[in-house]
């Protein structure tokens, strides 16, 4: 039975071909302008894809080109006008090869190898698949090369070697189910019972076949759907459910002549032939043999044969051509790329030297830079050397000024304590003194008295103080606005680090009053009780 080939996968899978790059399945699928389903006759198909490819030829698009002419490879093939089809494909061939895409070349010859198997020429069948196999798998396309190695499994059934067939489809069975879809498990339950019917095991094969009916019923499919139902009906004469069987072929043939398929139309007369040949029917089996063979012969007769061979030449002497004038286009593209190389070679060069002026211009402006920047380096260092040396003249005359207003301190302090001496013991002689003497001792009590007025003492140690701390004042008043002149005086004074006695002394007030001031000095510099207030203030 020439129906275990699963003529689903070879024929329809021409026009809707799944492969591994979904963009060339979905262009494939998206561009053809006869959509799945439609009811279009043979010729209204044939003329809507013709009118395709001539767009696209004088548009000059190879990949639309390419699709018109898998359009209507496909179209002769369902035709049975294998000529036409021949025809069509080897232009497919001619344009693959001249686009150099590999993936292209692969699509091509797993579409030979259906013309092939359907020519009974399977061991060209099983070439090209191995072919489409190993560019599938040297592109990496694991979805395309799992197909094909499915398809080369469907090619041996069709040679009656199910042993080979299944070593295919295990190889190709895990691969389909990870990257394939629904339309790649139909193809394979449809192989596997072509498998179990040669293994004569029909019940297993009608499972495998009511599953892939009632994907195609899903899919709106209706010539896959005559297809299974032939391929159903075969399984039923196995069984010898005749009615069954004649039911499936009457529903398969009915679909297979409305829509023009008449490669199911053919298989399936072989079919019912030799169903009526197994139920003792001859002389109906000898009627559909009668059909079948005349329907057949018809497709592939000598005539089409030689016509094909022909074709086959013409294409060879226009490989042969096209191979010379691509050695012609590499040579002026060989020229024409040292040409472009040398211009290439002279641009670089002229971009290394810019490049050089750039890096050299670069150099120049940082050393340039650097001897500027040394040189202001040089002068801040000099001025900062110059500030150092001022800055250790000042704290040299400060240091200065701060010993020669503490000795002045000490100097009035001595003084006082002096004076202070010579009235007790004035004090203390006066009761002993002659009354005529007392006037004498009144005026030198009075003389010692104005010694120890030092107004004028203090008023020059008061304005060296403030000589001394003018700056200081200046920083101080920013800081602390509020401060009274007084206090800002004790701030010096503090400053200079004299004790509370030598301030009392040069303010003219008791020690008491001199600490109180300092104790609120405190409070007013917002000063904790830890803080050092003599650090704090010789810090400004």
């Amino acid at each position: 039975m020439e129906r275990f080939f699963c003529l689903p996968f070879f024929v329809i899978i021409s026009v809707c071909y799944i492969n591994g790059q979904v963009s060339f399945k979905d262009s494939l699928i998206l561009s053809n302008p006869v959509k799945p389903g439609s009811n279009y006759s043979f010729e209204e198909k044939v003329k809507v894809h013709r009118s395709y490819l001539e767009k696209a030829i004088f548009q000059k698009k190879s990949l639309e080109q390419l699709f018109g002419r898998i359009y209507l490879f496909s179209d002769y093939m369902l035709a049975l006008d294998y000529s036409e089809a021949s025809r069509h494909l080897l232009e497919a061939e001619r344009i693959a090869e001249v686009s150099g895409r590999q993936d292209w070349a692969g699509e091509v010859l797993s579409r030979k190898a259906i013309l092939f198997v359907r020519m009974k020429k399977i061991e060209e069948a099983v070439k090209q698949l191995e072919e489409a196999a190993r560019i599938f798998g040297q592109l990496r396309d694991t979805l395309k090369m799992a197909e094909c190695i499915e398809q080369l499994g469907a090619t041996y059934i069709q040679a009656g070697n199910p042993g080979k067939a299944k070593e295919q489809y295990k190889l190709a069975l895990p691969l389909l189910e990870r990257f394939g879809d629904k339309s790649h498990m139909r193809v394979v339950y449809g192989n596997y019972s072509n498998v179990f019917m040669l293994q004569n095991q029909p019940e297993k094969a009608i499972v495998y076949l009511q599953k892939s009916l009632a994907i195609n019923q899903k899919s709106g499919d209706r010539g896959k759907k005559a297809q299974d139902l032939g391929d159903l009906g075969n399984a039923y004469v196995l069984l010898k459910n005749y009615d069954k069987a004649f039911a499936c072929f009457q529903e398969s043939l009915a679909i297979a002549q409305e829509l023009n398929l008449l490669e199911v139309v053919f298989v399936t007369y072989s079919d019912m032939a030799e169903a009526y040949e197994r139920m003792g029917n001859f002389r109906e089996a000898y009627a559909y043999f009668k059909k079948y063979h005349a329907l057949r012969d018809s497709a592939i007769g000598l005539e089409t044969q030689a016509k094909i061979a022909e074709l086959e030449a013409l294409y060879e002497s226009e490989k042969k051509e096209l191979a010379l004038q691509k050695s012609q286009n590499e040579l002026a593209n060989a020229k024409q790329s040292v040409r472009y190389h040398i211009v290439l070679v002279f641009f670089a060069l002229f971009i290394l030297f810019v490049l050089a002026l750039i890096i050299l211009k670069t150099r120049q402006d940082r050393t340039r830079k650097i001897k500027i920047y040394e040189a202001q380096e040089k002068n801040f260092q000099q001025e900062l050397k110059l500030k150092e040396l001022e800055q250790t003249q000042l704290s040299q005359r400060f240091a200065a000024r701060q010993k020669d207003l503490t000795d002045l301190a000490l100097d009035i302090d001595r003084k006082n304590d002096f004076v202070k001496v010579l009235l007790q013991k004035i004090e203390a002689l006066s009761p002993n003194i002659q009354p005529s003497r007392l006037s004498e001792l009144y005026a030198l009590q009075q003389f010692i008295l104005s010694y120890q007025q030092l107004d004028s003492q203090r008023n020059i140690f008061q304005k060296n103080i403030e000589e001394l701390n003018h700056e200081f004042f200046e920083k101080l008043t920013a800081r602390f606005g509020e401060l009274t002149q007084s206090e800002k005086e004790v701030c010096g004074l503090l400053r200079l680090n004299l004790s509370n006695k030598e301030i009392a002394l040069i303010k003219n007030i008791s020690p008491n009053s001199a600490k109180m001031a300092r104790y609120r000095l405190r409070k007013r510099l917002n000063l904790n009780e830890d803080d050092d207030i003599i650090a704090f203030l010789q810090a400004f």
